[in-house]
């Protein structure tokens, strides 16, 4: 057992002394046996950057506060020109006139006619999961009572009188 901790710490000793020596990047075990190699990863150095500073912060004031306004600048205000409209004319239409008609004569008219309307019947509608009927149960109570709870009719019973 001792023989085997001296070993390990001979070895150990070995490796560490081997470690780091290489120019090469990565960490590397004593005698060359155990490789890791490791990559060097760009990484984002936050920078300074300016920020601006206001130091006129618009505050709500009581009385009206002058403004400097520049000065107007010259913009394009179109002006009207003429238009060419073309005079109204006159277009010919028929006038109306009346049409002699011998005498009123009768419309045919559509006369309404009973339709037969089927009565409306009850269909049988197969229930896919039947559903069992409640039966009732003795219930065991400490207290006498004539009819049990749940037996009990909802209209009323022994217990809800």
């Amino acid at each position: 057992m001792k023989y085997t901790v001296a070993v390990l710490v001979l070895a150990l000793v070995a490796s560490s002394s081997a470690e780091g020596n290489n120019k090469k990047r990565g960490i590397y075990g004593g005698h060359g046996a155990t490789y890791t190699l490791t990559k060097q990863v760009p990484v984002a150095v936050p920078q300074p950057y300016p920020v601006p500073v206001e130091h006129q912060v618009p505050v709500p004031v009581p009385h009206p506060v002058a403004v400097p306004v520049d000065k107007p600048y010259p913009v394009y205000v179109p002006r009207p020109y003429p238009v060419a409209v073309d005079k109204p004319y006159a277009v010919p239409v028929d006038r109306p006139y009346p049409v002699a008609v011998d005498k009123p004569y009768a419309v045919p008219v559509a006369k309404p006619y009973p339709v037969a309307v089927s009565k409306p019947y009850a269909v049988p509608v197969p229930v896919p999961h039947p559903v069992s009927v409640p039966h009732p149960v003795a219930v065991s109570h400490p207290f006498a009572f004539a009819k049990s709870v749940v037996a009990a009719p909802l209209h009323g019973g022994a217990f809800y009188h």
